[in-house]
């Protein structure tokens, strides 16, 4: 197959597998500052033992160990079931590692003992929004809004859910509020460069994700998305200089997110026409995740490179048996009709 074709396909996979990579935001994005400042806030001064647990759970949630704080909040809760700031830091925890409908029990109850507080309806207007509930976590976020129109949070909560419904011009005039209203609130800048790339603005995406790693440089997902905006800007090396930072910090929201970077940085290599980088990266990814099409579909372009015919049919046929979307079938099969003359 003349190399000139063959280029056409790379960039093909380019456009139709991009925002395959993309890392969404953080479970209960737009809420980080206030498990800190209000949710976590610790009780002093007379403390009961019910107290004492408490604090303990905001110590353990702030240090990231979740499982060991929702035990500390059970106490809690065991011992005063009317608590409803430990309800709400469970609901966080649980909403953190993923027990959304555990999340949403505790918000119900946090909401049931203090219906005014705003930031608990973004709380669980989050944890919908992750079960796809979109009516009703809109509606959460929106009575959010109604209760506190300053709380930054709840304009993030209410665009992440416009960024997962699809409607991503609305997500970026609320992220713009958010940002208007608090110039710190990094989710805002990372949901909004989530938005951006959808909606394929990728220079204004990767100006959010600069503002999001000038007040997080710790954040994998942060680089990954910039990279995968750099990607599509054909900016390859910088792509590939994110890729690189992914790898160097410890996973925080996403616990895949090294596999994510093996794979776009191998596609990165791809375009870059460095092959044997490109087939090193993507079997990392695959041995992270043995059932992601896309990477056997890059992989398998990448054998194709090098003459391979049989490998890279082996490897677009194992792609085409993982899709499960009619488009993504549809192109892969073209690739292998494409590459199956020279056999």
């Amino acid at each position: 197959m003349p190399q000139d074709m063959l280029r056409e396909m790379w960039l093909g996979l380019k456009r139709f597998w991009g925002l395959r990579w993309l890392v969404k935001g953080p479970i209960l994005v737009g809420v980080a500052g206030l498990i800190v400042v209000l949710l976590f806030a610790l009780r002093a001064g007379g403390l009961s033992e019910a107290d004492e647990h408490y604090n303990r759970g905001v110590g353990l949630g702030a240090e990231g160990r979740y499982e060991e704080a929702i035990a500390e909040y059970d106490k809690v809760i065991e011992l005063e079931p009317e608590f409803p700031d430990a309800h709400n830091n469970r609901g966080i925890a649980y909403a953190i590692i993923g027990q959304y409908e555990k999340a949403i029990a505790d918000f119900d109850k946090a909401i049931e003992s203090d219906p005014e507080d705003a930031a608990r309806y973004a709380n669980r207007a989050n944890a919908r929004r992750h079960l796809g509930d979109f009516d009703l976590a809109l509606a959460d976020a929106e009575k959010a809004l109604e209760l506190d129109p300053a709380l930054a949070s709840g304009y993030v909560s209410r665009a992440n859910i416009y960024v997962d419904s699809g409607q991503h011009e609305k997500a970026v005039t609320d992220f713009d509020k958010a940002i208007e209203l608090d110039r710190r609130e990094v989710e805002a800048y990372y949901g909004r460069g989530l938005a951006h790339l959808a909606l394929g603005e990728y220079e204004a995406a990767v100006a959010d994700f600069d503002s999001a790693i000038e007040l997080d440089h710790t954040d994998p997902d942060a680089y990954n998305n910039r990279g995968l905006a750099y990607l599509n800007l054909g900016e390859y090396e910088r792509a590939i200089s994110d890729f690189d930072t992914v790898l160097q910090l410890e996973p925080r929201v996403t616990p895949n997110i090294h596999a994510i970077a093996y794979q776009n940085r191998g596609n990165a290599h791809g375009y870059l026409e460095e092959y044997d980088e490109a087939i090193a990266d993507l079997d990392k990814a695959i041995d992270w995740d043995p059932a992601n099409p896309a990477a056997y579909g890059l992989r398998g372009l990448a054998y194709s490179k090098f003459g391979d015919s049989v490998r890279a049919i082996a490897d677009l046929e194992k792609a085409l048996s993982l899709y499960s979307d009619p488009s993504a079938k549809a192109r892969i099969q073209q690739l292998i009709d494409e590459i199956s003359p020279q056999r």
